[in-house]
Formats: C-alpha cells, sequence, structure tokens
C-alpha cells in the first residue's frame, strides 16, 4: 500500500491545479460528465487551489515562503544562510511545509515558480523549465514511498560507485521480515 500513496499525494495537488484536465476523470468532472455534484466539487478545488496559489506566490514574492532556493552551489550556500527550502517565515523562523500532503506540494511549486520568475528572459524559457523541473524533483524526493525512485536515478547518474550499493539496499528491504531486522 505505500508504493500507491505518493501517487496518491500527486493526484490530489493536481485537482487543486489547471493541470486536472490531464487526469480523464478530473476533465470530465469538469465538463459535466459526471454530474452536477462532480463538476460543482472539481471546479471548487480549483477555485480554492488558485485561491491558495495566489497567496503563496504573495508570500513568496515578499520571502516570506520559499522553495527549492538556487540551483548555482554560491549562490545557494549565500541563500541557505538566512532561509530553508520548503518553508514558510514566522516570526523570524522558519517552518517546513513540505509534508503537509498536496497542499505542500501545491506551495512548494507556486514558491518555486515564483523563484524562476526572475530567472526568465525572452528567449530562455527552456532553461527556465528546467530550473522548474528540478525544483520540482527535489519536492518530490521528499515524497513518501519516493526514495527508492530517487536512489535508482542517482545510481544511474553514477553506475560505478552506486549502483552495487542501490541493489544491496533493495534486495535487502526484500527479503522477508527485513522490517523486523
Amino acid at each position: 500500500p505505500f508504493t500507491h500513496i505518493p501517487g496518491q499525494i500527486l493526484r490530489a495537488g493536481l485537482e487543486l491545479s489547471p493541470a486536472a484536465f490531464v487526469d480523464a476523470k478530473m476533465r470530465a468532472d469538469l465538463l459535466g460528465k459526471n454530474g452536477a455534484v462532480a463538476t460543482d466539487t472539481q471546479r471548487a478545488r480549483l477555485i480554492g487551489g488558485g485561491a491558495v496559489a495566489a497567496m503563496v506566490a504573495n508570500y513568496a514574492v515578499n520571502d516570506t515562503v520559499t522553495g527549492s532556493g538556487p540551483s548555482d552551489p554560491t549562490e545557494r550556500a549565500q541563500w541557505l544562510r538566512t532561509h530553508e527550502p520548503y518553508s514558510v517565515r514566522l516570526g523570524g523562523w522558519w517552518y517546513s511545509y513540505n509534508k503537509f500532503g498536496p497542499i505542500g506540494d501545491l506551495v512548494g511549486l507556486v514558491a518555486n515558480l515564483v523563484e524562476v520568475g526572475p530567472k526568465v528572459k525572452d528567449a530562455e524559457y527552456a532553461d527556465a523549465a528546467g530550473h522548474i523541473i528540478k525544483a520540482t524533483s527535489r519536492m518530490l524526493e521528499d515524497e513518501v514511498g519516493m526514495q527508492g525512485l530517487v536512489n535508482l536515478i542517482d545510481s544511474l547518474g553514477d553506475p560505478d560507485r552506486k549502483m552495487g550499493r542501490f541493489v544491496a539496499g533493495q534486495a535487502a528491504s526484500n527479503l522477508p521480515y527485513s522490517s523486523l531486522l
């Protein structure tokens, strides 16, 4: 059951965004094919998600909510002296929000978009899209159940050093009673 949790969290976050049209059921709900109640419910989710996104964008612009932060190592080191990734500043302290499930995912996505926004110039959309993908992947790697996928991708990037450790970790987790051990 734990392998389905990340997908359910992402699906719930999707319901709150215009990307709901990607999912066939949500699209049918929005278009009225599943009845008035389903249509009204999905539209309310979009309106609520839009309101949260607008509020988060305002807080991110005013440096009260953060996304993943800069990807450049020098900029990131300087930024980390005064900020925490995926956090909200309340009274001078940073509190992480990235474990709040779908709403935390929405907050992180909007904060990442706000951080990338100023970097987009006339013809640099591909670079900006790369920053968004990198920031979103950082957000997803913290989700429950996604660590195995993160480790696999990491191992594929450096198979000589990391693949053996990944395979050994996977084998150990599939042994009977491995949790007990």
